[in-house]
């Protein structure tokens, strides 16, 4: 009898485990740049596209809802003194005056991929690291006084090691409240320049692509729309 009840008990338990699994999988709720609960078609017309809107997921209640909470691109004016010594208390290097930034983001609770959780083991940094450092490298070689950073938000850890040295913890995420503000898929990119110029670029995307509109061409474009 107590082997019945036992099994009786556990077999719901596994299929609300399951349930609750799936639906943290699958978006049920889909809410445009206003909020605005809209349809899947039309939350993906806007999703993604250049001129579009970054996505990010979040659950609540039990159900995976999509929101676009800010655009894809974003151009601002900023303190470059005061995003220079953020910078250099986080890694506790000091840099030129005149040191372009360009970062590249990681989010907490991040939906983007089930290989990144919001705890990297050896693998997965040395993974990233594979990847990243080839673009870095030519990065480096191809624009001067150019400083290549990888954030994670604070609750995001990973196995730090000599080896990825420009990996870092964004501590009491100060960089995400002074300038990326609201979390993205995938997360995001930013070029900081001497002049107080800032581009962000939300989303999935290369840290080489981010790189060309380091170009004085392509900056300029970008800034005299």
């Amino acid at each position: 009898m107590k082997k019945i009840l036992l099994l009786i008990f556990i077999v719901p338990l596994l299929q609300s485990c399951l349930s609750t699994q799936k639906s943290t999988r699958e978006t049920s709720v889909w809410l445009d740049e206003q909020g605005k609960e809209v349809s899947e078609e039309k939350y993906r017309n806007k999703w993604g596209k250049d001129g579009g809107f970054a996505r990010w997921d979040k659950v609540e209640d039990g159900k995976r809802i999509a929101t676009l909470p800010k655009p894809i691109y974003e151009r601002l004016q900023g303190s470059y003194q005061g995003l220079h010594t953020i910078l250099e208390n986080l890694s506790g290097k000091e840099y030129e005056n005149n040191t372009t930034f360009l970062l590249d983001y990681v989010y907490k609770d991040d939906f983007c991929s089930s290989k990144y959780s919001n705890n990297w083991n050896k693998s997965t940094t040395k993974e990233r690291k594979i990847f990243l450092d080839p673009q870095k490298k030519e990065i480096e070689k191809k624009y001067e006084n150019v400083v290549i950073l990888h954030l994670f938000q604070e609750g995001v850890t990973f196995k730090s090691s000599e080896d990825n040295s420009y990996f870092y913890t964004d501590t009491k995420n100060i960089i995400l409240k002074n300038l990326f503000q609201e979390p993205a898929f995938c997360g995001s990119h930013a070029i900081i320049k001497p002049d107080g110029k800032i581009l962000i670029r939300n989303g999935e995307y290369r840290l080489d692509w981010m790189a060309e509109f380091i170009e004085p061409e392509n900056w300029n474009k970008i800034f005299n729309l």
